[in-house]
């Protein structure tokens, strides 16, 4: 699927300092629709697996949210692993969970998407939100 570049949403939420370091860029990954749960019970399965962990705690590994419905969610580093700051951390990707709701609303779309993560303009993450092969949108 070629790109369409109007598709392409670089979404920054101003909240605090923090919030403008992190630019996470949203694309459309084909035409499949999810349910609302196939979006939002993913995104909680993520942050219960990440909420016991201190927010500057590293991933240099998968995080993938909970199955259990038609949609899931996975966010990797980028390779090779960085070796200096801005690393991928668990408060990065809480912020970058937290805004696939707010595109797929602004899109008024809730369907597969891919996403990039960048700290202070260094890509630290890649990831997508995905229906499961063989599954139908959870109403």
């Amino acid at each position: 699927m070629a790109i369409n570049h109007t598709d392409v949403t670089t979404v920054i939420l101003v909240n605090d300092a923090e919030d403008e370091r992190l630019v996470t860029t949203f694309v459309p990954d084909g035409d499949k629709t999810l349910g609302i749960y196939d979006v939002f019970v993913p995104i909680m399965g993520a942050l219960c697996e990440i909420a016991p962990h201190p927010s500057t705690y590293r991933s240099d590994g998968l995080i993938e949210g909970l199955q259990g419905y038609a949609g899931a969610i996975c966010i990797l580093p980028v390779f090779p692993l960085r070796m200096n700051p801005p690393y991928l951390e668990y408060r990065w990707i809480v912020r970058a969970i937290a805004r696939i709701p707010a595109y797929m609303l602004e899109q008024r779309r809730f369907g597969n998407i891919k996403f990039d993560m960048a700290v202070d303009g260094v890509p630290i993450a890649f990831g997508a939100l995905d229906r499961l092969p063989g599954k139908s949108p959870t109403q």
